[in-house]
C-alpha cells in the first residue's frame, strides 16, 4: 500500500514537471515569430517610403493620384501606396520619324518628304498631365512634325530644294524653319525638339516631268558656258602661238640681215685682195645672179645685160682667152 501511494507521488511529480517545461517553451516561440513578422513589416515600410532616381529618368510623385513634385536624383523618400505613388519617364533624347508624306511647294508642284527628329523630355509636370507616357507621345509627335513641314514647303519652289548648286538650294533653311515651328508647338507637351531632318526626298510623280526638263536645261547652259570657255581659251592660245611665231620669225629676219650684212663686208674685203679685176667683176656678177634667181621666178631677160650674160654658152671661153693673154 505504501509502495504504491508512493509510485502514484512519483507519477504526479512528473507531470508536474513537464507542464512547467512546456510553459517556458512557448513565449519563447511567440517572441521569434513576432520578431520576424514585424522586421518584415519593417523591411516593406522602409521599401514602400523610399525610392532611386537615376540621371537617365524624370520621376514624378503623385499624391492620391495628383502631381505633387519632381524627385531630384539619388535616394528619395515618400508615404506609402496608396498615399503617394511614383512615375518613371526617361529623359534620354527619343527618336521619331514621320513617314513619306506629299507636301505642296510655291511653284504648284508636289514633294514626297519623311521627316525625322530627335525629341525629349523637357517639364515632366506638363508631360505628365498632357502625354503621360512616352509611348503616348507618338501621336503628338505626328502633329508637331507634321504642322510646320506642312507650313515651311509651300514657301519654296522646287528648284530650291533640289539643286547642284549649293548656294542656290534652301534645304538647310526649311531645315532650321521646321525645328523652330516644332520647338513651338513642343512646349505645351513639355517636350523639347532637339534636332530634325529629312529621311527621304523624292518626286511626287507629277513633278518628275517637270524635274527632268529642268535638269536637262540646267546640264545644257553648264555645258554651253564650259564650250564658251574652252573656245575662249583656245583662241588665246591660237594667238599667243602667232605673236611668239612671228616674233621668232622678226628676230631671225633681223639675225639674217645681221649675217648677210657681215658677209658682204667681209666678201668686199676679200674682193680688194684680189689682183684680177675681172675674176672680181665674174664674182659679183655670180653673187647678184645667185640673189635674183633664189626663188622660182620666171623672168625675161637679155642675156647681154650683166650679171645675165654669164648664162651664155661663150662666155667663160672669152674669159679664158683673155687670162692667157695676160699670162703671155
Amino acid at each position: 500500500m505504501s509502495e504504491h501511494n508512493h509510485d502514484h507521488h512519483d507519477h504526479g511529480d512528473h507531470k508536474h514537471h513537464d507542464h512547467k517545461h512546456d510553459h517556458g517553451e512557448k513565449p519563447k516561440r511567440n517572441w521569434v515569430a513576432i520578431f520576424i513578422v514585424g522586421a518584415c513589416a519593417i523591411i516593406f515600410l522602409i521599401s514602400s517610403m523610399t525610392f532611386t532616381v537615376s540621371n537617365s529618368e524624370h520621376v514624378i510623385v503623385k499624391r492620391f493620384g495628383s502631381f505633387s513634385k519632381v524627385a531630384s536624383e539619388g535616394l528619395n523618400f515618400k508615404w506609402p501606396y496608396p498615399i503617394d505613388d511614383v512615375a518613371r519617364i526617361d529623359k534620354r533624347v527619343q527618336h521619331f520619324e514621320r513617314p513619306l508624306t506629299q507636301t505642296a511647294l510655291a511653284d504648284v508642284r508636289n514633294l514626297l518628304v519623311s521627316v525625322s527628329a530627335g525629341w525629349k523630355v523637357n517639364d515632366p509636370k506638363v508631360f505628365l498631365e498632357s502625354v503621360n507616357s512616352i509611348d503616348g507621345a507618338e501621336g503628338v509627335m505626328k502633329n508637331v512634325i507634321g504642322t510646320p513641314t506642312g507650313n515651311v514647303f509651300p514657301k519654296y519652289k522646287l528648284s530650291e530644294v533640289f539643286n547642284t548648286d549649293e548656294k542656290a538650294h534652301k534645304i538647310d533653311k526649311i531645315k532650321d524653319e521646321i525645328l523652330a515651328g516644332a520647338k513651338e508647338r513642343a512646349k505645351k507637351y513639355g517636350i523639347d525638339v532637339v534636332y530634325v531632318g529629312f529621311t527621304q526626298l523624292a518626286f511626287a510623280p507629277s513633278a518628275t516631268t517637270a524635274v527632268l526638263n529642268r535638269m536637262k536645261s540646267e546640264r545644257k547652259v553648264i555645258a554651253e558656258k564650259y564650250r564658251n570657255q574652252g573656245k575662249e581659251k583656245a583662241e588665246e592660245i591660237i594667238r599667243n602661238a602667232k605673236r611668239d611665231a612671228r616674233q621668232r620669225e622678226v628676230t631671225a629676219e633681223i639675225e639674217a640681215e645681221k649675217i648677210r650684212r657681215q658677209a658682204d663686208f667681209e666678201t668686199a674685203e676679200i674682193y680688194k685682195k684680189f689682183e684680177n679685176p675681172e675674176l672680181v667683176a665674174l664674182l659679183k656678177q655670180l653673187d647678184s645672179l645667185k640673189k635674183v634667181l633664189d626663188n622660182k621666178t620666171q623672168m625675161v631677160i637679155d642675156l647681154n645685160t650683166p650679171p645675165f650674160n654669164l648664162m651664155k654658152g661663150d662666155f667663160f671661153e672669152d674669159l679664158k682667152k683673155k687670162s692667157e693673154q695676160k699670162k703671155k
